[in-house]
């Protein structure tokens, strides 16, 4: 009866082992996925905005590590691309991902920022079509400030469809984010 006992334990840990070999196999792969995409998006926040280009942050109030950093790097970049050398204006928008959060709340966490960035609170009844779109999940869910994904998106118009134009995955420098909008600009 031991030797049966050690042979199922060897096999739930190889089971496990594999399992686990298995996740960050998949995490590795999610590099491979697209930063852009060609299909339209129809998300509530853009249909406001005058601008042809959205640069876009979800997090939310009160977050003390990605959104503070990600927050400064748009000021940055909407300093300088929004100053009167440039040719290229940007609208900036923070969107809430905590579910129901008053607009005065969210705008003045924007705005704490840069006067003229734009905020965003989804809502509870919208909230899975934002959600699937950028993929992201709801702090108030989780209740981890590390669960969300700092991502920073790159919305443009052509005529009247908006794309995702790009995804940053990491925090970029406000310097790699204009010099690839300035890219952007002379193949359009």
């Amino acid at each position: 009866m031991g030797v049966v006992n050690k042979k199922t334990k060897a096999g739930e840990h190889l089971a496990g082992v594999l399992l686990l070999l298995i996740a960050i196999s998949l995490l590795g792969l999610m590099a491979l996925l697209p930063s852009r995409s060609d299909s339209h998006i129809d998300l509530p926040f853009l249909n406001t905005s005058q601008k042809s280009v959205v640069l876009a942050f979800a997090g939310f109030p009160g977050c003390d590590t990605i959104c503070p950093v990600s927050l400064s790097v748009l000021s940055d970049v909407y300093r300088t691309l929004n100053s009167e050398n440039s040719s290229m204006k940007v609208e900036v928008m923070f969107i809430n991902i905590q579910l129901d959060t008053p607009d005065v709340i969210t705008d003045a966490y924007a705005k704490s920022y840069h006067p003229n960035f734009s905020s965003y609170s989804v809502k509870s009844k919208e909230v899975y079509g934002i959600y699937k779109a950028l993929s992201l999940r709801t702090f108030e869910k989780t209740q981890d400030p590390y669960s969300h994904t700092g991502y920073i998106y790159v919305f443009t118009r052509s005529l009247d469809k908006w794309n995702i134009e790009h995804v940053y995955q990491q925090i970029p420098s406000s310097t790699k984010i204009i010099s690839d909008l300035n890219k952007l600009k002379q193949i359009a």
